[in-house]
């Protein structure tokens, strides 16, 4: 029921694996060309409460391509991550239908890059708080990141050191909506702030840069970094800089 990944860069001989979940359970994989693209698909095994009369369905679902380009510009409004999710884009609507898959589910809705609140499905549809041209509807799912135990090359190891990080500088790149601590829990989350001048009701443009996020600091050994996302946004973290204290000198 856990779908399990391995990230492969071969030019830089890079491998990762990870795991995901979802409301339900992974019960296949397969992939299908489809050019430019090799796609994957899924069978997955969902209990919605108002399909079926609550008894388990299977759902083949494709995943969704990291393609949020509009007009050559990567745009939030085009973001897709949500599971069992469906995509709305025409005129301006306060509302939208053919949610019959999700009859009775909590969704996550994103608006024209704005994360709506959460809903449950009722009638195969949900309603936005402002029209919007380009609405995204899914099940939620929260990513999150751990990094490895912290240690300083070049030096003497500082494994096994009591350290306490103050704050974090994250290397991201067309990304927002992320929570971070000091780990190795993930609990006290901050999150980064990213709204400045922007006009009332448009959304936050995604960041591509240098983001510093001041963290509630706690003595641990590990020296670890935890960030999540548990916004329907996109996230792509390319470094993590601590800013930190060691003790047991």
């Amino acid at each position: 029921g856990i779908l399990l990944s391995l990230t492969y860069l071969k030019e830089q001989e890079v491998n990762g694996w990870a795991h995901s979940d979802t409301q339900g359970l992974f019960k296949s994989v397969c992939m299908v060309s489809e050019p430019p693209e090799n796609a994957v698909y899924f069978c997955v095994q969902r209990t919605i409460p108002g399909v079926n009369g609550g008894v388990p369905v299977q759902y083949v679902e494709r995943m969704h391509s990291r393609n949020m380009l509009l007009n050559g510009v990567a745009d939030v409004s085009q973001a897709w991550f949500v599971d069992s999710g469906l995509q709305y884009t025409g005129p301006s609507a306060s509302s939208v239908g053919g949610l019959w898959h999700l009859e009775g589910a909590t969704v996550t809705i994103l608006a024209d890059g704005n994360v709506e609140p959460s809903q449950v499905v009722s009638g195969g549809s949900v309603s936005v708080s402002h029209a919007a041209s380009t609405i995204t509807v899914g099940l939620s799912y929260t990513a999150q990141l751990r990094s490895l135990y912290m240690d300083i090359p070049g030096g003497s190891t500082v494994q096994g050191k009591r350290k306490k990080i103050t704050a974090i500088n994250v290397r991201v790149s067309d990304t927002r909506g992320l929570k971070a601590c000091s780990g190795p829990i993930f609990q006290d989350m901050v999150e980064i702030k990213e709204r400045t001048t922007q006009a009332m009701g448009q959304p936050i443009p995604l960041i591509t840069g240098d983001e510093r996020v001041i963290v509630n600091p706690r003595w641990e050994t590990t020296g670890q970094i935890c960030l999540q996302q548990d916004n329907p946004l996109p996230a792509q973290v390319l470094a993590l800089v601590p800013e930190i204290n060691i003790g047991d000198s």
